[in-house]
């Protein structure tokens, strides 16, 4: 049995191929409708992972503030399980009343997945900005450094940018390093 599988300058081609006496035919048509399906699942699985690492972070993120960051008592402020702490509710509605943030960085905090409070060893206030993906990529870098941004400047303290996820590929690490965003590696395990 023989098939030939071909896909010329995305023109669709219909091609035979024969078993004894049955002949069949193979369309490259249905070859890309299943390559379109196999992405859909893919982005699919790849959206539920960012969210079941949505779920997990708030759990697993206060040991990696303690250990690698050095700061200690974190508070949730805002993530996928938990409301907007009152503090920030009330920092971003004066500072949209008084003119200091747009439409789009008003919203873009609401888009931040994760954000925390912790303390340094000598009680000093740091806001953590974290953005969440399976794959970390530029544009999760660039959100977190916003948020980050916004966060300073409506508070007045010091925020630092984060990103977390299963794979962190070594352009985003650098990327990352070098606009001193924190990388958060999760295990797959989570």
């Amino acid at each position: 049995m023989n098939i030939i599988v071909c896909r010329e300058h995305h023109a669709l081609k219909t091609f035979a191929f024969s078993s004894g006496m049955r002949y069949f035919s193979y369309n490259a048509e249905k070859i890309d409708h299943l390559d379109t399906r196999a992405r859909k699942v893919e982005h699919r699985e790849d959206y539920l992972r960012k969210i079941k690492l949505e779920e997990l972070m708030p759990k697993r993120i206060g040991a990696y503030i303690n250990t690698k960051m050095g700061l200690r008592n974190h508070i949730f402020l805002y993530s996928l399980l938990h409301d907007m702490d009152q503090e920030l509710m009330q920092s971003l509605y004066r500072a949209s009343d008084d003119g200091l943030l747009t439409h789009e960085e008003y919203s873009r905090i609401f888009d931040t997945d994760l954000i925390v409070k912790a303390f340094t060893t000598d009680k000093k206030e740091v806001w953590i900005a974290l953005e969440i993906s399976s794959t970390i990529n530029d544009d999760d870098i660039e959100r977190a450094l916003k948020s980050a941004d916004i966060i300073r400047r409506i508070q007045g303290k010091q925020s630092i940018a984060a990103v977390a996820g299963y794979v962190v590929p070594d352009q985003q690490a650098d990327r990352a390093e070098k606009m001193n965003v924190e990388v958060i590696v999760v295990n797959e395990r989570v």
